[in-house]
């Protein structure tokens, strides 16, 4: 099982190139980076390959990356990897899983299949995948997520970018824009405060709900579906103009829009 470690002042700049198999990064208070590759099950042709992984450090960027296999598909290994508070991650898979826990600064994944997974992270998170569920706590700048299947939840984001094919989307909070666009699955915003959203779904339902207190302009629309509001409708405009507009759109599927539980914005 090669191990490698070194001494690191700061946050790091992670690049991690795989075939198949799992990333786990875990970012804590610390002044030393390990890195652990091994089989995702024991067989001497993974530990082989294992063994052929590649871990350098030039400066602040920690390279982790196993050799192409052109001839067959590869075993799968599993890297793990702690680092300084703040680092930031990007990996590059066939098929893998990405699960990062601790304060990240930014995360960049791109695979065809696996699972993504991270706690708070206070940069942009952007994700490729093509199967696979999307999990995130907090988003302290913007989320991108393009998906062709597969569930996204995040709790709280800035900023909000989305594109799937098949999957939900659920978002807690979201302080800036937002832009979904999917052809099967539900949308659900738990909470929006100002900026513009815009959400287009072929087929699914589309729920938001708005911070008690915000102003807002409407834009509704369901083709084979029911509309919903349950705002307030003032004769006028509020003075300094409308923080917030909502622009929804569905072909089949109810579109439902509220007020939040939270407390109103001052």
């Amino acid at each position: 099982m090669p191990q490698h470690a070194f001494d690191t002042a700061g946050p790091l700049e992670i690049v991690v190139e795989i075939g198949l198999g799992r990333v786990e990064l875990v970012c804590a208070e610390t002044a030393r980076t390990e890195v652990t590759v091994e089989p995702t099950r024991p067989d001497p042709e993974a530990q082989a390959l294992a063994e052929q992984v590649t871990v350098e450090l030039d400066g602040s960027r920690l390279q982790v990356r196993s050799p192409r296999r052109w001839w067959s598909p590869a075993p799968r290994l599993t890297v793990t990897i702690t680092a300084p508070e703040g680092s930031r991650l990007a990996t590059r898979a066939a098929v893998a899983d990405v699960t990062c826990r601790g304060p990240l600064g930014e995360l960049s994944v791109n695979t065809a299949s696996g699972d993504v997974t991270a706690e708070a992270v206070t940069g942009d998170v952007t994700v490729n995948l093509a199967n696979g569920d999307v999990r995130l706590a907090t988003v302290g700048g913007r989320l991108r997520a393009r998906r062709a299947n597969g569930r996204l939840t995040v709790a709280s984001a800035s900023e909000v970018e989305v594109d799937t094919a098949n999957g939900d989307t659920s978002i807690g909070e979201v302080t800036g824009r937002v832009r979904a666009r999917t052809a099967s699955g539900d949308v659900e915003i738990g909470e929006v405060s100002r900026g513009e959203v815009t959400v287009q779904t072929m087929s699914g339902n589309v729920r938001v709900q708005v911070r008690p207190g915000t102003g807002v302009r409407l834009d509704l629309a369901s083709h084979s579906g029911d509309v919903r509001s349950d705002l307030a409708v003032d004769d006028a405009p509020p003075v300094g103009g409308v923080p917030l507009e909502l622009h929804l759109r569905t072909m089949t599927g109810n579109i439902r829009v509220g007020r939040s539980a939270a407390t109103p914005a001052r």
